[in-house]
């Protein structure tokens, strides 16, 4: 900010000035009003000299040391030889200064303020020539002048570069939502991603763990399946070893039938007791091959229960019967048809009752 009324030299020329004008003899009325308006101003000027160098800055610039320059030629001559002509001069400069003092103020004018600013407008055909144009300028073509310069100011360049910064962050915050939108739906994607993952996961340990219990089943299918080929083949042999001992020995027998039934005891006893044991492991292979039925069931459910799940309940939600025929069949236990297990006592019953028969 430029100084002007601040500055000492100033406030002496521009007091002195009053002094002079408040010790001079008015003519007439007009000029009587005007030195009051005039030592007014100067005194406003030199008490409140930092607002008026605030508010001035436009006519420092322009006028400033033309109203010093006027103050010192007052200063300078006799009352004799002061004339209207400098007198309406000094006072139209204080009138631009008046006016922008007026145009810059935020709040209320003074009665004091107000009278002076009615004084220059409603006298301007009383005052000289060149004072008239001044009062003129400050009337009307000031506060246009002052305006443009506003508005070409470095404060109404930042407004405007702030305003089309705003249209740029505007579209900017746009341009962000819209991609922020699309990240998160991105985000979701790859949460639902996940989440069908660790859901898959979880079926794949489970699935894992029906295919080691699998292969376990498998392993004592093949045990039990070569143990049965094993006792299938024994039934046979006591019975081929007792045809083979009775060709061998055919005159023996003939002769003697005791001996015929003594050898055949043991063989119909070692025979029973393997047939026991072989419907013993062909219970247990069955069992086997139906418990592998059940296992490979549940892998296979496995692989589609989690979708399955959503579906249903889904189309529950909207016909609770539609899927029940299907779940019966699908989730129903798979029945073997096997006979009960034959316990121990059975096979020794059996032969119990063979004894008796030939003892009769």
């Amino acid at each position: 900010m430029r100084q002007f009324f601040t500055i000492d030299h100033h406030k002496s020329i521009l007091a002195e000035a009053r002094s002079k004008i408040s010790l001079m003899k008015a003519k007439d009325e007009f000029e009587e009003k005007r030195n009051i308006h005039c030592r007014f101003i100067l005194t406003s000027m030199n008490k409140e000299s930092e607002q008026w160098d605030s508010r001035c800055q436009l006519n420092i610039e322009w006028i400033g040391t033309n109203l010093t320059g006027s103050a010192q030629e007052i200063n300078g001559l006799d009352d004799e030889q002061l004339s209207k002509e400098h007198l309406d001069n000094f006072a139209s400069s204080l009138c631009r200064f008046l006016m922008e003092f007026y145009a810059s103020s935020g709040g209320e004018f003074s009665f004091e303020f107000n009278a002076a600013k009615s004084f220059f407008f409603d006298n301007l055909e009383k005052f000289e020539y060149e004072a008239r144009e001044q009062i003129k300028f400050a009337q009307v073509s000031m506060p246009l002048e002052m305006f443009r310069r506003v508005t070409n100011s470095e404060a109404i360049g930042s407004i405007k570069e702030f305003n089309g910064s705003v249209g740029k962050i505007n579209a900017l915050t746009k341009q962000l939502d819209g991609e922020i939108i699309k990240k998160t739906e991105a985000v979701n994607q790859l949460k639902n991603s996940l989440d069908k993952y660790k859901t898959a996961f979880n079926f794949v340990g489970l699935h894992q763990g029906f295919d080691e219990l699998a292969t376990a089943k498998k392993g004592e299918l093949v045990v039990t399946l070569m143990a049965l080929w094993g006792i299938g083949l024994l039934t046979f042999a006591p019975a081929t070893f007792e045809l083979g001992y009775l060709i061998k020995n055919a005159d023996e027998v003939n002769t003697s039938s005791n001996i015929f039934w003594m050898s055949l005891f043991p063989v119909i006893s070692i025979t029973a007791l393997l047939i026991y044991y072989f419907r013993v492991l062909l219970f247990n292979f069955k069992s086997l091959k139906s418990q592998l039925i059940q296992i490979e069931l549940r892998k296979t459910l496995c692989r589609f229960i989690q979708s399955y799940s959503d579906y249903a309940k889904e189309l529950k939600s909207k016909d609770n019967e539609s899927l029940a025929k299907f779940e019966n069949v699908i989730f129903a236990g798979i029945v073997s048809g096997d006979e009960k297990l034959p316990s121990t006592y059975d096979g020794l019953d059996q032969i119990g009752a063979l004894i008796k028969s030939l003892k009769t």
